[in-house]
């Protein structure tokens, strides 16, 4: 099984493609920020099929003005950059549609989030990403059963009462603490992992 965590960087990824064509390191690219670019542009203002066309815009975009030379390290990280990129895509989009939303007195212009803002939902993104990346590995390392890291996500997760879960899966409370302490070590540390690959901070 591919282990994400054994990867390189987003920004080695990414400075990697600025100098060779590489399909593998392209498809590590896409998956690891597609994602996280669309519900960010989502939740800018875009519908799922303008997002989606977006996204793919701003790493296209990001991978070719890399190459042109366009990208100075010193003013910032690269993620930092992306996301200016899929920001203003973002704003040129609802402004091709504003004749049709005045029409209707509405205005998703006025609706943008700040700078400020748009940076903290890309690290919301982030991090939402991540979380479900360090769960979804958790539960194929084989390293624990279903069981156990089914119990983990109904009690710490879900909050739902240890005596519940253990009716659920036929475990008696004490075990269903011991699933989640179990699991939260080895989830904790995935997510340090992860988090060092995808450089959380923009």
């Amino acid at each position: 099984m591919h282990d994400p965590t054994r990867t390189p960087t987003t920004t080695a990824l990414l400075e990697s493609l600025f100098h060779r064509e590489d399909p593998e390191v392209w498809e590590q690219y896409d998956q690891r920020l597609r994602p996280i670019l669309i519900r960010t542009a989502r939740r800018m203002g875009l519908g799922a099929t303008d997002a989606g066309d977006v996204a793919q815009e701003a790493l296209i975009r990001a991978v070719s003005a890399g190459r042109e030379g366009q990208y100075d390290r010193s003013k910032g990280r690269l993620q930092s950059w992306i996301l200016a990129i899929l920001r203003n895509l973002t704003v040129d989009c609802l402004r091709s549609m504003e004749f049709d939303n005045r029409a209707r007195g509405d205005s998703r212009l006025a609706q943008i989030p700040s700078e400020t803002e748009t940076n903290e939902i890309w690290r919301e993104e982030v991090r939402r990403k991540i979380h479900a990346e360090a769960l979804r590995l958790l539960r194929m390392s084989g390293e624990f059963k279903e069981n156990t890291v089914r119990a983990f996500e109904r009690l710490a997760l879900d909050g739902v009462p240890a005596r519940q879960v253990g009716a659920e899966l036929g475990m008696d409370s004490n075990a269903v603490y011991v699933a989640k302490h179990r699991c939260m070590a080895r989830l904790s540390k995935r997510i340090e992992e992860l988090t060092e690959l995808y450089e959380l901070i923009v």
